[in-house]
C-alpha cells in the first residue's frame, strides 16, 4: 500500500509517499502561501491541483491520498469545514474533489490528528488505557486526544479544539470568528507578534534563548500552559505528549513550559506523577501519520 501523504500546515504543506513499512520516499516541503497562490480559482481546487500535481510526478501511482488539515474536519472525514489560519478554506467537500480528479480514495483528518497518531507508533502507546493528550504549538495552538488508543473526534468531528477556548475579558478577534480564542495569546502566530514588538532583531528562538525570563515570553509560556492545564485537569490523561515547530525548536525553554503548566494543573491530582513526552523533531512526522490514518481506514 502506497500512501501520498500531506501535512498542510497555516506555513508549510509537507509531503510524501509513504509505503505499508511506513518507509518515506521524495518528502518535499513547500510555502502553503506559494500553493494557494499559484493558479486560478478558489483554494480547494488550488489544493486539488498540487495533489495532483505530486501524484503525477511519482514514479508509482499511490492507493490513496491521505489530508491532514489545520482546520475542523466533519464527522465523514470528507469535507473541510473551517480554517482559521488559511482563509478561504472553508466548506470544501476536499476528498469528492481529490478522488474525482485522481481517481483514488482520499482521507482528511485535522493535522494535529495525525502528529498525535505518529507520536502513539513511535513511543509505542497504542495499548495505553487511558487518555493520550498531544499538543502541539504551531501557526496555531493545535490538540488531538486519543482514548485506548483511537483517536476522540466528537459528535460532529470538532473535538479537542483547544486553541479556540475562550479567555475571559479578552476582546482579540480570531480567525474562526470567534473573540479572545486562547490560541490568539498561546501560538506560534502570537509569538512572533512578540518577537516583531520587542526583540525584532532577534529569530524567534534567539529571542526564546535570550529573553525567557522577561514579560512578554513569561506571559507567553503561562498563557500556554494554562491552555494545556486546562485539559489536563479535564481527562487526566495517562500521557501528555508536547510537540509542534514552537515547542521544538532550538532554545525553546521546555523545562518553564513545564513549570507554567503544573501551576496550572489541579493537586494532588492529575499534577501528582505527570509526565511529559516530547515529539521526535522531524519534518516528517505528520505524513507518516497520515499513512497510518490511511491505513486504519482501508
Amino acid at each position: 500500500m502506497l500512501t501520498l501523504g500531506l501535512d498542510i500546515g497555516g506555513t508549510n504543506i509537507r509531503s510524501g509517499f509513504v509505503d505499508g513499512n511506513l518507509r518515506l520516499t521524495d518528502f518535499l516541503i513547500t510555502k502553503t502561501e506559494d500553493v494557494f497562490a499559484a493558479a486560478a480559482g478558489g483554494n480547494g481546487k488550488k489544493l486539488t491541483a498540487y495533489i495532483a500535481e505530486l501524484a503525477a510526478k511519482h514514479s508509482a501511482k499511490p492507493d490513496c491520498v491521505s489530508l491532514g488539515v489545520p482546520s475542523t474536519v466533519d464527522k465523514t472525514n470528507r469535507r473541510i469545514c473551517s480554517t482559521p489560519n488559511i482563509p478561504g478554506l472553508n466548506d470544501i467537500p476536499i476528498a469528492g474533489m481529490v478522488e474525482e480528479a485522481l481517481n483514488l480514495p482520499c482521507y482528511v483528518q485535522r493535522d494535529v490528528c495525525f502528529l498525535l497518531l505518529h507520536d502513539i507508533y513511535e513511543h509505542k502507546l497504542s495499548g495505553a488505557e487511558d487518555f493520550i493528550a498531544g499538543f502541539y504549538a504551531g501557526t496555531g495552538l493545535g490538540n488531538a486526544i486519543a482514548y485506548q488508543g483511537k483517536l476522540v473526534t466528537g459528535k460532529n468531528g470538532a473535538a479537542a479544539e483547544l486553541g479556540h477556548i475562550p479567555v475571559l475579558g479578552r476582546t482579540g478577534i480570531c480567525g474562526c470568528g470567534n473573540s479572545g480564542c486562547i490560541e490568539l495569546y498561546a501560538s506560534g502566530k502570537h509569538l512572533a507578534e512578540i518577537r516583531d514588538r520587542h526583540y525584532p532583531a532577534l529569530t524567534i528562538d534567539e529571542a526564546l534563548r535570550r529573553h525567557s525570563q522577561e514579560k512578554p515570553i513569561v506571559d507567553f509560556l503561562d498563557a500556554l500552559g494554562a491552555a494545556i492545564a486546562t485539559e489536563i485537569n479535564i481527562l487526566d490523561p495517562g500521557h501528555v505528549i508536547l510537540g509542534g515547530g514552537v515547542i521544538l525548536q532550538d532554545g525553546f525553554p521546555r523545562a518553564a513550559l513545564e513549570e507554567r503548566i503544573l501551576a496550572h494543573t489541579r493537586r494532588p491530582y492529575p499534577a501528582n506523577g505527570l509526565e511529559f513526552i516530547y515529539s521526535r523533531e522531524s519534518q516528517e512526522n505528520g505524513v507518516i501519520g497520515a499513512a497510518l490514518f490511511a491505513q486504519s481506514k482501508m
